[in-house]
């Protein structure tokens, strides 16, 4: 790209599509030559269509109930120094079948799999004490009879980031904010198991994406489904949430679908917000 500018520019376009890339694990390359001007070169690993059309198949396999009577009691340490995030996936989990336990840092997580021996360990990355890196590599060097699974917790998507996580030890990386078939996926692969799914909630691929949830859809149900959709979030309660989608989808399908596609992303907060602004 040769110009000739007759002004400066401050280069912030420049600093926010760097940022950009990073997020998407890439990076920004220049070459520059006075007078001949400059090159900017990326590099990103998209998924191809087929990909992208094979986890919309998965997602669509039906919401999970429960595990497989063969997998039942299944191990799992989640590692994550926010107490709501501890208690969204325990809340998650837990009726699912697996025997769940907790740690706050790393330090702990530590001495709990030298102490408490599990299936799979959810290590979230940046923690207090002992961040998720250093816990795995101790993990790793503890004489277990049989190391854990160990999946990485992160909102980065750097690349050489990922490349050092997997170098410690870690067996797979799940990106922040969690989406709940993502993590399922990865429960299934990781401990070759697999979910009991239920028919309801399938979607088709003609099947358009549910609409926002927004106040004004929430105030327009019975008090009593509000009520009971209320209790659920604020309880994190899995089975009275889906008790109250099957009221609300009897009269609105549409805001049902939109309420579950949140809890499958973990909006729990979003949720609450709303349900409570009503």
């Amino acid at each position: 790209m040769a110009c000739h500018a007759t002004s400066a520019g401050t280069g912030l376009g420049l600093a926010i599509t760097r940022l950009n890339l990073r997020l998407l694990g890439s990076d920004l390359k220049l070459e520059s030559a006075l007078g001949a001007g400059s090159t900017f070169r990326f590099v990103l690993r998209l998924p191809t269509a087929e990909a992208l059309a094979a986890s919309a198949a998965t997602a669509a396999h039906g919401e999970v109930k429960e595990l497989e009577a063969s997998a039942q009691g299944k191990r799992l340490l989640i590692v994550e120094d926010k107490p709501d995030a501890r208690l969204l996936l325990r809340a998650l989990l837990a009726p699912l079948g697996f025997a769940v336990s907790e740690a706050e840092n790393g330090a702990e997580a530590v001495e709990r799999a030298r102490r408490d021996p599990c299936d799979l360990i959810l290590m979230d990355w940046r923690m207090p004490v002992l961040d998720g890196l250093e816990a795995t590599r101790r993990i790793r060097a503890l004489p277990l009879a049989r190391q854990p699974k160990i999946l990485m917790l992160s909102a980065s998507a750097l690349e050489e980031e990922r490349r050092s996580v997997l170098a410690a030890g870690i067996d797979g990386f799940l990106r922040k904010p969690l989406q709940e078939d993502e993590l399922f996926e990865a429960l299934e692969r990781h401990l070759n198991i697999r979910f009991e799914r239920s028919a309801r909630g399938m979607a088709t691929p003609s099947e358009p994406p549910p609409p926002p949830v927004t106040t004004d859809l929430l105030r327009a149900l019975p008090e009593a489904c509000r009520r009971a959709l209320r209790i659920a979030i604020e309880e994190l309660n899995r089975a009275k949430l889906d008790a109250a989608l099957a009221q609300i989808e009897a009269d609105q399908p549409d805001l049902a679908r939109g309420i579950a596609q949140m809890a499958r992303r973990f909006r729990y907060k979003e949720l609450w917000a709303l349900v409570t602004a009503v």
